[in-house]
């Protein structure tokens, strides 16, 4: 439970709902990726992200690493 500890709440709900829905998506805002606060996440690979150009949104989906976090947290 400690290396939760570095992630906010808000980023482990995403974490959690990610791992419910299989990805989310996050209109980017004047080009600036919406939820920067996730850039950490992808970085230190517990999510893995891609630009869809056709919606204009920044697509992001658990790894292994994030899939086994969350598990841990649910129990």
């Amino acid at each position: 439970m400690a290396e939760t500890e570095k992630f906010s709440k808000s980023q482990i709900a995403t974490l959690k709902h990610i791992q419910k829905k299989g990805f989310a998506g996050y209109r980017r805002v004047d080009g600036k990726p919406a939820c920067p606060e996730l850039e950490e996440l992808v970085e230190a690979g517990y999510l893995e992200m891609w630009y869809q150009s056709m919606f204009g949104e920044d697509v992001y989906k658990l790894t292994e690493k994030g899939e086994n976090l969350v598990r841990s947290l649910v129990g």
